[in-house]
């Protein structure tokens, strides 16, 4: 991320020993894993060859922890080879490259302006590639539709609520890369689509037009007293102690914040609104009693442990015995094991599966530490998804094994998705009295007796 709380400048050194261009991180603009730095071109010097130079602190992570510094021309990339940028002529055409709120987030409509410092409330923000006015005489038009009460965005329930003339009042156009439209007091805390029209905008040349082709992206509009980060306030179940019928959260809270707070849940498998935090992560949902008749090994030479994947084939690695704690052959029985099937736990079974572009699901044992991963594609995968009544002769119902599909994007992301309330959360600075303490016959705990500065302790 950027913003008010980074420091220091990205700058753009070109190789001839020329002056450098340098922009504050405070007028640039995070995008998930991208940073864009405004307004493009930003007098940059045509058929020049330039290194980056990141300063500590410019870039933060979602945690706040300050990127340490960069500099192209010492620091080379992960193949060896020295990164550099080369300026060309403008042959693009205009394109958005972000949006605010952006494609899938929630926040409030208010925009403060990174050049004049003013606050455009009730807005929707275009971030183009460069600097573009509304195409002359154009009688294109921005839809602005409501997704309705499910939160969940169907052209064919979805409801147009306004339209915004491309070349009309509701839309302002500003020095920099960035257009603002007014889309009015919407009400808050429901989920909206935008689509921008093709070919409506045209550069400061008026030389091309973009985008190319129409552009659509989600939002939730938060009201003006809602706060919600998912990076700080979002909690997941610990992999080591939860268990299937107790989870177990770690989180650490400030005796400084709030001294209560509402507790919410999130069901992942019940969320159909996926958010791509461009960081690779992937949502799986689970499609019970239902096994393949057989997987893909398809680009299966990603290592997961201590072997590729196609290492973990249980004939493979099973067969002949085999020592290391990455074997896994509890349960192998050469009889019922097909070429196919991996000799893998749950969580290596989605890291083979997450490592692989052709990976579409994985079916899960329920007790065996084996598993199969499905081909995109795939007669059998899409069946379960589809809920196909009759199931094809690639599929059986099997009571001991489990269907999960892989979906691109991070569940729960949204405050809409904590539907359940879970209770309530008190923080206080020293440990309440009065009340009963219950400690657990025969399991290990400790009770610590405290008194006042005035009253020395009972030994």
């Amino acid at each position: 991320m950027t913003g008010p709380s980074c420091t220091g400048n990205i700058s753009f050194v070109p190789t001839d020993g020329t002056a450098s261009y340098s922009v504050s991180c405070a007028n640039t603009t995070a995008l998930k894993d991208q940073v864009i730095v405004m307004p493009p071109g930003f007098g940059l010097t045509s058929e020049k060859i330039y290194n980056i130079h990141v300063e500590t602190g410019a870039i933060l992570d979602l945690a706040g922890n300050p990127m340490p510094v960069l500099f192209t021309l010492y620091d080379l990339a992960a193949d060896g080879t020295q990164y550099t940028l080369t300026t060309g002529t403008d042959e693009t055409v205009p394109a958005i490259l972000n949006t605010y709120p952006c494609d899938m987030c929630e926040r409030q409509l208010s925009y403060v302006d990174p050049s004049s410092s003013v606050v455009y409330t009730d807005t929707v923000v275009l971030v183009f590639s460069e600097r573009v006015f509304a195409v002359t005489d154009t009688a294109a038009q921005i839809i602005l539709a409501d997704c309705g009460s499910d939160m969940v965005c169907d052209p064919e329930t979805d409801v147009v609520i306004n339209y915004f003339d491309v070349g009309g009042s509701s839309l302002t156009f500003t020095s920099m890369n960035l257009v603002y439209v007014d889309v009015g007091a919407l009400p808050g805390f429901k989920r909206y689509k935008m689509t921008v029209p093709a070919n409506a905008f045209t550069d400061t040349a008026a030389a091309t037009t973009g985008p190319s082709s129409s552009y659509s992206f989600e939002f939730v509009a938060l009201g003006t007293e809602t706060y919600y980060d998912y990076a700080t306030m979002a909690v997941s179940a610990t992999n080591v102690d939860s268990v299937e019928d107790a989870l177990k959260y770690a989180l650490s809270i400030d005796t400084s914040d709030m001294p209560s707070y509402t507790v919410c849940y999130c069901d992942d498998q019940r969320d159909d609104t996926l958010e791509d935090l461009g960081d690779g992560d992937t949502t799986y949902k689970i499609y019970e009693d239902l096994k393949c008749l057989s997987g893909s090994l398809d680009a299966a030479s990603a290592v997961v442990g201590d072997r590729t994947v196609a290492e973990h084939v249980c004939e493979t690695k099973c067969s002949k015995g085999c020592s290391g704690p990455f074997c896994y052959c509890d349960g192998y029985e050469s009889q019922t094991s097909t070429p196919d099937t991996l000799c893998l736990p749950p969580a290596l079974c989605r890291e083979a599966c997450d490592a692989s572009p052709y990976c579409a699901g994985i079916n899960i044992h329920d007790f065996k530490p084996q598993c199969l991963l499905l081909p995109a594609g795939g007669e059998c995968i899409g069946a379960a998804v589809n809920a196909t009544d009759v199931l094809p002769d690639s599929i059986m119902v099997a009571e001991e094994w489990q269907l999960f599909s892989k979906t691109v994007g991070t569940a729960c992301t949204n405050l809409a998705d904590y539907e359940e309330r879970a209770g309530s959360l008190f923080v206080t600075a020293k440990v309440q009295v009065a009340v009963d303490y219950v400690l657990h016959p025969g399991k290990m705990g400790c009770a610590r007796k405290s008194t006042s500065p005035e009253r020395p302790a009972a030994k």
